[in-house]
């Protein structure tokens, strides 16, 4: 499974995920036959795109284009039980204007073929001539509240206690570990959900909400899940959630990327 398909499923099933539209992996794979071998990363960001790449591209996300937005890769298999690709691909928030756009939506694709996913697939025997990418171009929740619900314990791999972690605004220091934020842990074997850790971010009725979303996903997905949230003007969002029982997050990068 992909993140694109897992947020397909999420709002083909009614949970509450932002405004989205993907770049599909055909144009990804247009742009890629474009360029010589060895396809590196710098080659993606160095080739400019065709004017009817753009297009093609801008067209699709032209609902969103006034709004400030994420921009993720969607790799296939990325997010499997076998090969998550933790932190292997790049992610982009508050990406604003057709330009900086375009450059996200290369630098999905670029980290593909960065250092860190060259590795990776060295390391699991996995074939660069099978890359397929998709890119999320997502709708930025003005997040008050982000966090992280880890449906089984990663730490203590226990599938009876779910764990929670929560920072205030945008979530990104969070996923990439510069934080640890406040951490909730919730006892699923108690009637009443007890919970362990309450802290100052989030209310009692927020947690039991989360908790009951989070089972529901959970049950959608038949496996425990990773899943990050948004919480803006009491509303909560579901960004994303993947298959595992340990920490699946991606590199999320704040600033926009080179063009």
């Amino acid at each position: 499974m992909s993140k694109a398909s897992n947020l397909i499923k999420l709002r083909d099933a009614n949970f509450n995920v932002p405004r989205f539209f993907l770049i599909p992996a055909q144009v990804f794979d247009h742009f890629r036959a474009e360029l010589s071998n060895p396809l590196t990363a710098d080659k993606f960001i160095g080739v400019p795109l065709s004017d009817s790449l753009a297009k093609q591209i801008l067209d699709i996300v032209r609902p969103l284009l006034d709004l400030d937005l994420a921009i993720r890769s969607s790799m296939a298999d990325e997010d499997s039980a076998r090969h998550s690709f933790a932190g292997q691909l790049d992610s982009f928030l508050n990406i604003r204007s057709s330009d900086a756009i375009l450059a996200a939506v290369k630098a999905c694709w670029a980290s593909a073929y960065g250092e860190r996913a060259r590795a990776y697939r060295k390391e699991n025997n996995l074939s660069a001539d099978q890359i397929s990418m998709e890119v999320i171009v997502q709708d930025m929740v003005p997040a008050e509240v982000s966090g992280v619900i880890f449906t089984a314990d990663p730490v203590a791999r226990d599938p009876r206690v779910m764990m929670i972690s929560a920072v205030e605004g945008l979530g990104e220091a969070l996923v990439q570990g510069a934080v640890a934020g406040e951490t909730y842990r919730v006892n699923r074997g108690k009637s009443n959900g007890e919970v362990d850790g309450a802290g100052k971010i989030l209310k009692q009725e927020q947690i039991a909400e989360l908790v009951a979303i989070s089972k529901k996903i959970e049950e959608l997905f038949g496996a425990p899940q990773d899943i990050e949230f948004a919480i803006a003007e009491g509303e909560i969002f579901i960004l994303h959630t993947c298959c595992g029982i340990t920490p699946t997050l991606p590199r999320v990068i704040q600033a926009s990327p080179r063009r």
